[in-house]
């Protein structure tokens, strides 16, 4: 993802020297959906990172002598709030990858 971001990162510097105004247009809405697609899988990343970590802080509390059940009740539903929003994240970047393959077709067809 990172290369992929990078090349973005530096074609977007000359969307301003396309001289075909429909296909500069349609250049700058196909950037405005990677944008939009790179922040979401940002935000699916971090989500996804939090479970992780959550589930990580509710093993180790388990892994103690003597748990507390209601704690680790709690510390279950953090984990499946958690992971609900990694389903949320990724409903969202997968949605974001669907907007940019569009308009990288809508960008291809004026060639």
């Amino acid at each position: 993802m990172k290369d992929s971001k990078d090349e973005y990162h530096k074609a977007h510097k000359h969307i301003k020297n396309i001289e075909n105004d429909k296909r500069r247009d349609a250049i700058k809405k196909w950037d405005k959906a990677l944008d939009k697609k790179y922040k979401a899988f940002d935000d699916y990343a971090d989500k996804y990172n939090d479970a992780l970590k959550k589930e990580k802080e509710k093993f180790n509390y388990v892994l103690k002598d003597d748990p507390d059940q209601k704690v680790i009740d709690k510390k279950n539903k953090e984990v499946n709030d958690a992971y609900k929003k990694v389903s949320d994240g990724s409903k969202k970047y997968q949605d974001a990858m669907k907007k940019a393959d569009e308009q990288k077709q809508n960008a291809e067809t004026l060639q």
